[in-house]
């Protein structure tokens, strides 16, 4: 008897190994035949290099303090390579922490909403019945409401955010889509005959969902994680940008913040694009906004590209 059971765990681990062998073959074989997911890969290493910069070189206490008059708005030289800004700091210093910044409430409001939205959609997906319906009809009522509009009603009591705050403000209105994609994937999975099979042993509905189906559809959720951490990227760009405009601030109420929703100590990308910089250098003075936005362009690409790798892993698979 304990002879059928070793050959038989024997087997068990030899798929195992066989698998992620095949697995690990066509991670390999996307990475080396696709440039632009190569390229995606280089600059998130890049940006991750930025990030350790701010944390353990860079001073932050640098961005606070008086106005350096003398040494505003400066064009590049050698000592400031992206010149200076309205306060006459480092352009370049300040677009590392704008960089960190910015990445910290993707990775913040990502978790915090895929979390929550995961755990919502595989509930109510695999119970159904009135739970589902009651749920659904809430996911449909928030998503009815644009965050924009909802995080700017929330901005009014906060004045100025921090990135604790503003990552929480941002996950109430995020998980929406996480929870519809992870509903949809359980629905699908819960009537295929393993799953079916669990249900007859007896098992539990922690184990059928997170130990049965979830390894199934984990390229699929992982892959809707990353497609809502670009609109989070781009909802945060877009509301710093709109709380730099002097119409929206009036129309609001809102204080005057150079960086959009943060104070001067707390750059992000989407505060450094602000209206009145844009529009005041865009003819002549690429310098002062072209390296933020084209961080956010090539964040954005990256973060899709990664997103479209891992479908196709799921395809292939």
């Amino acid at each position: 008897m304990s002879i059928k059971n070793n050959s038989r765990l024997k087997n068990k681990i030899n798929f195992k190994n066989c698998s992620n062998m095949i697995f690990s073959k066509k991670v390999k074989g996307i990475l080396q035949d696709d440039i632009a997911t190569q390229l995606a890969f280089f600059f998130l290493s890049f940006v991750v290099v930025l990030i350790l910069i701010a944390i353990f070189i860079l001073d932050e206490n640098y961005l606070v303090g008086r106005l350096l008059l003398h040494n505003r708005n400066q064009p590049p030289t050698f000592q400031h390579p992206l010149g200076t800004n309205e306060r006459g700091r480092d352009a370049l210093t300040v677009l590392i922490f704008a960089t960190k910044n910015s990445v910290l409430i993707i990775l913040f409001t990502t978790f915090i909403s895929s979390v929550f939205g995961v755990l919502v959609g595989f509930y109510t997906g695999y119970k159904g019945g009135k739970i589902d319906d009651w749920f659904m009809g809430i996911i449909n009522i928030f998503s009815i409401i644009p965050a924009i509009i909802l995080v700017l009603m929330f901005a009014q009591v906060y004045n100025i955010f921090t990135i604790v705050n503003f990552s929480l403000t941002l996950a109430m209105f995020r998980w929406m889509d996480v929870a519809r994609l992870s509903r949809l994937t359980i629905l699908q999975e819960k009537e295929r005959e393993y799953v079916q099979a669990s249900k007859t042993l007896g098992s539990s509905t922690f184990k059928i969902i997170f130990k049965r189906i979830f390894p199934n559809i984990f390229p699929t959720i992982i892959s809707g994680v990353i497609i809502n951490a670009t609109g989070i990227l781009a909802i945060e760009t877009t509301l710093s940008y709109l709380k730099s405009d002097e119409g929206v601030r009036a129309i609001l109420n809102l204080r005057f913040v150079e960086n959009g929703f943060f104070d001067h100590a707390t750059p992000t990308l989407g505060g450094l694009i602000n209206p009145e910089r844009f529009l005041i250098h865009f003819r002549g003075e690429a310098w002062a906004w072209l390296p933020a936005t084209l961080m956010i362009i090539l964040l954005l690409f990256s973060l899709n590209q990664l997103s479209s790798s891992i479908s196709k892993l799921k395809e292939e698979r």
